[in-house]
């Protein structure tokens, strides 16, 4: 039977499915001629992938034949990295790779820009591209601009937390002041103070500020405050009320100067937490304390926060028991952390 010489273009979401598609056509001798990207239209371009157009040459495929696998896709797009094709061969792997563990595309695209340039080099191997952008990223770590002290009068500030509702602030407020306790630092008082209309009533946060030997008091009263700092307990504000948002920064002005912080929820929707953090953005919160990593398991979430603007990501809370892990959040750490999730991508297998 005389096969049919044909050429053959297809657009498809991904490289494998592109050649999936060439060889159900044109069998395992088709070979590869171009690859490019196609960008989406619109705003649609900022949260969808290019789309890959792949023209291949060869012959109609003989009934019955097996497409090629998704291997020998990969070993089409290494040669036509190789011979110098339209895609580049490290900026492409690299880009799905880290969006998989879960990096957010427009933060993916700027460390690519900035680490790798617009044209990366194709003899450098995806293992080494990698390593560039996340030794950038650790570069990038932002430290929180936390004062444990009025520089004028040399008094602890106090520390208050402050986030939306069901974010585990107490829990993270419990845990850091246990830690401090058992440091033996004189941690002050625990106010337990409401939002103007919302009263507070943590029992359990009480208790367990009693049984480390620290004094509670629930009235809102500013000229009572001691000199040494202490911290401040305050029920979740739903994002979305101006004015709600200005009268609590009104009163927390009144109390003085503090230490605040906010708290968001690694479990939630990343554009949740976005959201979240501009609503607050007006109480000038020095640094953000990240909650619920024990459900949360990608580094890629912490990692997406802190390349983001706003505060800086400064400590991480696992579990709800108040005697559950509480730690900075270190880049050195979530480097290594992001990096046990590259080395177990197939991608990066030998």
């Amino acid at each position: 039977m005389i096969r049919q010489r044909r050429i053959l273009r297809v657009q498809a979401a991904s490289v494998a499915e592109a050649m999936r598609r060439i060889q159900s056509e044109l069998g395992p001798d088709a070979r590869l001629q171009r690859m490019r990207e196609i960008p989406a239209r619109g705003l649609s371009r900022f949260w969808r992938r290019p789309t890959i157009e792949i023209e291949a040459h060869g012959f109609e495929a003989p009934p019955g034949a097996r497409p090629g696998t998704v291997g020998e896709a990969d070993s089409g797009l290494r040669s036509v990295s190789d011979s110098g094709g339209e895609s580049s061969g490290a900026s492409k792997p690299v880009s799905l790779i880290l969006e998989e563990l879960g990096m957010d595309p427009l933060v993916v695209q700027r460390l690519l820009a900035e680490a790798l340039g617009p044209d990366p080099d194709p003899a450098i191997s995806v293992r080494d591209h990698l390593g560039q952008v996340v030794a950038l990223m650790a570069r990038s770590w932002r430290q929180p601009l936390d004062l444990p002290a009025d520089p004028a009068t040399g008094r602890r500030l106090p520390v208050v937390l402050i986030g939306a509702p069901g974010v585990g602030k107490t829990t993270a407020l419990a845990k850091w002041m246990g830690r401090e306790v058992a440091r033996r630092r004189n941690v002050g008082t625990l106010w337990m103070l409401d939002d103007g209309d919302r009263p507070n009533a943590s029992d359990l946060l009480a208790a367990h500020a009693q049984l480390l030997g620290v004094p509670v008091e629930t009235r809102w009263n500013p000229e009572a405050r001691p000199p040494d700092g202490g911290w401040i307990d305050l029920p979740g504000m739903i994002p979305g009320d101006d004015a709600d948002r200005d009268r609590l920064r009104q009163r927390l002005d009144a109390f003085g100067p503090t230490r605040r912080w906010l708290v968001v929820n690694a479990a939630y929707d990343l554009h949740q937490v976005r959201r979240q953090m501009r609503f607050f953005a007006p109480l000038s919160c020095r640094g953000v304390i990240v909650t619920h990593l024990d459900e949360e398991t990608r580094p890629s979430r912490v990692w997406n926060l802190a390349m983001a603007e706003g505060p800086a990501v400064g400590y991480g809370s696992w579990g709800p028991r108040f005697s559950d892990r509480w730690e900075p959040l270190a880049p050195s750490v979530m480097a290594a952390a992001l990096f046990d999730g590259l080395e177990s991508s197939s991608d990066l297998r030998p």
